[in-house]
């Protein structure tokens, strides 16, 4: 074996032993370490959104009812039909109501009649009287002559008071029978579309009991709505005038903007449920825009902004957790005497290779990230990742870096680079509550869960 040869094969020697006993020293410093997942804060527009399902409806619509009995003789209008103030709608039977009429005019005109008859009669009464007077004062006649015409003048005024009220009451008849005759004939009570059409000619219309027979809805598409559904839990951030962002789905490709322009303050009743398990408010938004086809009852979804805070200090969804840290036993104890612990939210931030628990004042929710109030600052490196590592992991454990699988990688990269143009992504699909805004991680696009627990 040449010299030569001999060094070559020292050489390999060597540098196996060298790997060997840097694998160990690995191992040796890696023992007890846990692997984690970091994010550096930095400084983001944040933006908190509440979400919720609904149908698009008219701002103005009128439900039309049938005020008078009978059937449907004529019918002029279809369904999407547009009309105006005072069209002439339907027309219902008017035998009925007109027969009414015609019987309550006799009735006045009898009652007048009667009147003009007592007029008369009170008239004469009077002139007897001061016949009957005129004699009495010469002594001619008896005083009980004289009082029976007295008598006789008041009798026919109290049948005149009466008779003519019996004309007023006639007359009121009439012109209760009237209106009833013209409630035959229905009218446009508005300009709109005849949205819903629920008669057809020859039906029988019904205005007595509890529900009158509804007969058709005229509404105003020009300005419309969308009324949503919002949980107890988001209600309370709701105000009137926030702006919204609308999605119909029937125009999938298209965002309508609007605000808020009603917020309930009575949970929404389902039929079959009691108050106390009705948790749903109504919020209705102003569309600011016409849609392209204007429908009633469109499904949509109205994400509500309410509360945004630009160059927020922004903390991952998925690092803040909840650790139970101890408190002093007594305030004139000492500092090292403690006494069980309190849950409080906070992060773990990397400092020389050990994750320390730092408490944090949490603000409003974006889509992915929470506002920090205080205890980081930009620039700090905590733990993001992974869901088990951040479930187990205690203040002082030594951790180790590891970077994410190449998919959850190049996501980031890619957040980054629309972060670094001015444009993050905030709110897009955020809740206005923390335990919303996990859960929304959760199952979105982020597989790290928030280990709040």
């Amino acid at each position: 074996m040449t010299r030569r040869r001999k060094a070559w094969i020292g050489a390999v020697v060597l540098a196996l032993l060298v790997a060997v006993l840097g694998v160990g020293f690995a191992k040796r410093r890696n023992a007890g370490s846990v692997e984690v997942e970091t994010e550096v804060l930095r400084k983001r527009d944040l933006v908190a959104i509440v979400s919720a399902s609904g149908e698009i409806q008219p701002q103005r619509s009128v439900d039309v009812h049938a005020n008078s009995n009978g059937r449907i003789v004529r019918l002029a209008v279809r369904e999407g039909q547009a009309v105006t103030r005072g069209d002439f709608l339907l027309q219902i039977d008017p035998v009925t109501a007109q027969s009414a009429s015609e019987a309550q005019s006799a009735v006045v005109r009898a009652a007048e009649r009667d009147t003009e008859a007592l007029r008369a009669e009170l008239e004469q009464s009077r002139r007897e009287l001061g016949r009957v007077r005129e004699l009495a004062d010469k002594d001619l006649i008896s005083q009980e002559e004289l009082q029976r015409s007295q008598t006789t003048v008041e009798r026919v005024q109290a049948q005149l008071s009466a008779a003519l009220a019996r004309v007023d009451q006639a007359r009121a008849g009439l012109r209760g029978s009237r209106y009833e005759l013209s409630q035959v004939t229905v009218s446009a009570p508005m300009s709109g579309i005849v949205t819903r059409l629920n008669v057809e000619e020859g039906e029988f219309a019904f205005s007595t009991g509890l529900s009158p027979t509804l007969l058709l809805t005229i509404a105003d598409l020009a300005v419309m709505e969308a009324e949503v559904k919002v949980d107890e839990t988001d209600v309370v951030n709701v105000k009137v005038g926030q702006p919204a962002d609308v999605t119909v789905d029937a125009f999938p490709d298209t965002t309508f903007h609007g605000s808020v322009s009603e917020v309930g303050t009575s949970p929404i009743l389902v039929e079959g449920k009691t108050p106390e398990d009705a948790r749903d408010f109504k919020v209705v938004v102003t569309l600011h825009e016409a849609l392209p086809v204007a429908r009633e009852g469109l499904s949509a979804t109205a994400d509500v902004e309410t509360a945004r805070t630009p160059g927020a200090v922004a903390l991952p969804i998925q690092s803040l957790v909840v650790r139970e840290v101890p408190r002093p036993k007594l305030r004139e104890a000492p500092p090292d005497t403690l006494e069980g612990g309190e849950e409080t939210e906070g992060v773990f931030v990397v400092r020389a290779g050990v994750a320390r628990f730092v408490a944090v004042d949490v603000g409003i929710t974006g889509d992915r990230f929470f506002q920090v109030r205080g205890g980081v600052a930009p620039g700090d490196t905590v733990v993001s990742g992974s869901y088990e590592a951040l479930r187990d992991l205690d203040d002082g454990d030594r951790v180790r870096i590891t970077t994410p699988p190449g998919d959850e990688r190049d996501r980031r990269r890619r957040e980054g680079r629309a972060s670094q143009s001015g444009d993050d992504g905030e709110g897009a699909d955020g809740r206005d509550s923390r335990d919303d805004a996990q859960g929304s991680a959760t199952a979105g696009d982020d597989p790290e869960a928030n280990p709040r627990a």
